[in-house]
């Protein structure tokens, strides 16, 4: 609410926009999640690739083997005439991989697909084979169970997807079958006793190899021909729409069509410029890619955008090169896709798919609010009054904005009358009306006080940030707008290589009349009903109205500053360069190295941090404001020095018999503690342990010196235990903080702590002690590592077992 108590709307999300695209006409509008922006799509050639190309062509593609190629750079591929799966990358030549004999069958490989754990996939003679690449299980057959094994997906969470085949286009052939493959035997390196009097688990393999159909794709006038996985594990489909009629679309509409998997299959979305694309793969950023032939032969790559509940798919214009295609299919294994190459894999690398960086914007797009959100201000009488948005508007592009007031909440048709038109930077169209107003651009990030701002760029005179416009109808004798529903409506204009972005949109009701509260009545309004409605020239109240407008737009967000001037004193809100000055008032200084989010949240904390100045709770608190919140995630523990005393000599989790642990110093010399009839802590005659007990078993006075002298050694003393992966700059503000916020008499020490968990330094779990992250599985370091804590002996995964060293 501003200083004249107007309300404002708001459209800034993605639920907030409903995108309008048609790929025909070349029209692209889309949300960018990542910028958070409304935006003009990038949009591809409109034009049918293989249209003149029939079945006998485009068959020998789809029957191509697809090959693999790992993260190490080694790949491999069926030699159709040596009848092996073969390997290259690892030394110079090839080297056998797999053969089908070797698990008992016979027949061609159709599939090759890398999954996760170092497992390969092959599809043969109609059945899944996994080989584990590293050796760990030999080689496996999974069960059919009626499924007719063609095409491999590997899900990169495990397992693995199987399309029945090949696919046949025959009229009355049966459709495809969907199934996955999950599971794996056990370790060749487990002996499994055997004897009749031995107790045995009823099943030795809890995860056994199994298959699973999961669903037959009877898809009218369809043909399934591919398959991928993206980076999530969702599993994309792609077919061939070989009867229109059947399939539910017009005969020049027969594109390729995708659908995703993830429990039940979604509704298809239109490939629109393919009719038979042979190979499919799912980028990085989330588009499709397929490969597709030209009318002359040759092979090309087109990426997709898949907007969420659209029904077509968006061509990119991204240009993908294939240098040295063999015009087969894309390689699975690897992201980004890779493509063979001539004259042929056993003797190039695979060439990754790379798009060159040619921008080709659709020229335009629109979005509108969702039917059912209007902007509802509750009062029939509503006056709209000002429209801000914040935009970015490059060289040659702009934004129409088309506004509609009802009382009904039903928006008016599109070619509706009552749709007013509100213009920012460059259109190429001619307004429908020669007063239609032009926005101006706004020297303030945004106009709601002290707020940065939506957009993902600087302020930039006329060009980013904000902008304004007094909303109006351009044709009326009286412009005011008025209505209880407001509906929006956004074009969007580029010159193909640039695109406008919307980052916010907001409208201000009911208006605020100068004239009305400021001037004598004979400057008011007098025309009213139908008459106001009518198309003309502006009345002179009118134009006195909008006139003052142009003062209100200055005024208002001035009046807005100085009506929310607190906000300054907020941490949340006061600009970074004034951080030092707010944190003044209440004497807090801050270290150079200090980022600007722990400033603010350590301004924000200053009361509790005042309060505790000078104890343990404080020092945990100021540690924990400057390392966002590392104490109590529990990489960052405050201890107190008695409860490292050597009295306690287990601690669960640690070695005692290193002698170079900074947390066990003098630990050996006590050894382990033992329990047995009586509890001994260390070396019985050492008096020190009786600290535990109270003051009635004190017996002598070396007793109670002991105690005394114990206390006194550990007394004023603070170990801050800092987890070891922690950032050479954040354990220097660690440490100058330590010696900053602890009190003068109290002697503190910080300390990188190697062990996630020690019981007896702490001793209560989830409140000062912390089971720290699990430390990631490194290679075995001569001289350094202990077997069986973190480090492994692990070969790579490797298509090639020459890397292996097998």
């Amino acid at each position: 609410m501003d200083a004249n108590r107007l309300r404002f709307y708001m459209l800034a999300d993605a639920p907030d926009w409903v995108t309008e695209s048609s790929v025909s006409a070349g029209e692209v509008c889309l949300y960018d999640a990542k910028r958070r922006t409304l935006r003009l799509g990038s949009l591809g050639e409109s034009r049918t690739f293989d249209e003149a190309l029939d079945l006998a062509v485009l068959e020998p593609r789809l029957a191509r083997v697809p090959g693999a190629v790992d993260a190490f750079g080694t790949w491999a591929w069926w030699d159709d005439v040596a009848g092996q799966v073969r390997a290259a990358g690892g030394g110079a030549g090839t080297t056998l991989r797999f053969e089908p004999a070797q698990v008992g069958l016979s027949g061609a490989v159709t599939d090759l697909s890398p999954g996760a754990g170092g497992i390969l996939y092959v599809a043969v003679a109609q059945r899944v084979v996994a080989l584990h690449l590293r050796k760990v299980w030999s080689a496996v057959v999974f069960p059919a169970e009626g499924l007719a094994a063609h095409r491999i997906a590997a899900d990169p969470r495990g397992g693995a997807y199987v399309l029945s085949g090949p696919p046949s286009f025959a009229p009355n052939a049966p459709p495809a079958v969907l199934g996955r493959m999950d599971g794996q035997p056990l370790l060749d390196v487990l002996s499994i006793p055997s004897g009749a009097g031995l107790f045995r688990p009823m099943e030795e393999n809890p995860d056994p190899p199994r298959t699973r159909v999961l669903e037959t794709l009877a898809w009218p006038g369809e043909v399934p021909v591919a398959l991928a996985c993206d980076t999530e594990g969702r599993l994309a489909v792609l077919s061939w729409v070989m009867d229109p009629a059947l399939a539910g679309v017009p005969p020049d509409a027969a594109h390729a069509r995708l659908r995703f998997y993830s429990g039940r299959f979604s509704t298809p979305v239109a490939l629109p410029g393919v009719l038979r694309p042979f190979s499919l793969a799912i980028l990085p950023d989330g588009r499709a890619a397929v490969l597709s032939l030209l009318d002359d032969g040759k092979v090309e790559a087109v990426a997709y955008a898949l907007p969420a509940g659209a029904s077509e798919a968006i061509p990119q214009g991204d240009y993908f090169p294939l240098p040295g295609h063999d015009g087969g299919p894309f390689l699975q294994g690897a992201k980004p896709p890779h493509h063979a190459v001539n004259p042929g894999l056993a003797d190039m690398a695979p060439v990754p798919l790379q798009a060159l960086s040619l921008p080709r914007c659709a020229e335009r797009g629109s979005a509108a609010n969702p039917p059912n959100r209007p902007f509802d201000s509750g009062d029939g009488r509503t006056v709209w009054h000002r429209l801000y948005v914040e935009a970015l508007l490059p060289p040659r592009t702009g934004v129409r904005v088309w506004l509609a007031a009802t009382d009904e909440p039903l928006a008016p048709p599109s070619d509706s009358p009552h749709w007013h038109e509100h213009r920012l930077g460059l259109i190429p169209e001619a307004p429908v009306h020669p007063d239609v107003p032009h926005g101006s651009w706004v020297p303030l990030p945004s106009e709601v006080p002290f707020q940065p701002g939506m957009l993902p760029a600087p302020p930039a005179p006329g060009e980013s940030g904000l902008f304004t416009v007094l909303i109006q109808r351009a044709h009326a004798k009286v412009r005011a707008l008025s209505g209880r529903y407001l509906w929006v409506r956004v074009e969007l204009f580029g010159d193909g290589r640039r695109t406008p972005e919307v980052g916010a949109l907001r409208a201000y009701a009911s208006r605020f009349s100068y004239v009305d509260n400021y001037l004598p009545s004979l400057y008011r309004e007098e025309l009213f009903g139908e008459d106001a409605d009518t198309t003309g020239r502006a009345t002179p109240a009118d134009f006195l109205e909008r006139f003052l407008g142009i003062v209100e737009g200055v005024l208002t967000p001035i009046e807005d500053r100085i009506a929310h001037a607190h906000v300054l004193t907020d941490p949340g809100h006061v600009p970074g360069d004034s951080l030092e000055w707010l944190a003044s008032w209440v004497g807090l200084s801050f270290d150079p190295v200090v980022g600007e989010s722990q400033r603010r949240a350590m301004l924000r904390s200053a009361p509790a941090l005042a309060r505790r100045r000078g104890c343990v709770e404080g020092l945990r608190l100021a540690l924990d404001l400057v390392t966002d919140g590392a104490v109590n995630r529990g990489a960052v523990v405050v201890v107190e020095d008695f409860r490292l005393r050597r009295t306690l000599a287990t601690i669960l989790g640690a070695d005692l018999a290193d002698t170079e642990d900074p947390l066990l110093p003098g630990l050996a010399r006590s050894g382990n503690s033992y329990v047995g009839d009586t509890l001994f802590l260390g070396d019985e005659a050492r008096k020190e342990f009786l600290a535990v007990f109270g003051d009635e078993t004190l017996q002598s006075r070396a007793e109670a010196e002991a105690v005394e002298q114990l206390l006194e050694r550990l007394a004023h003393r603070l170990t801050v235990l800092v987890h070891q992966g922690t950032d050479t700059r954040t354990l220097g503000l660690i440490r100058k903080v330590a010696e900053q916020e602890a009190p003068a008499h109290v002697q503190v020490s910080v300390i990188t702590a190697s062990r996630p968990l020690l019981v007896g330094v702490a001793s209560l779990v989830g409140v000062d002690t912390y089971v720290g992250p699990a430390p990631a599985p490194t290679s075995v370091r001569v001289g350094h590592s202990v077997l069986g804590l973190a480090d492994v002996i692990e070969r790579p995964s490797s298509l090639d077992p020459r890397l292996e060293g097998g």
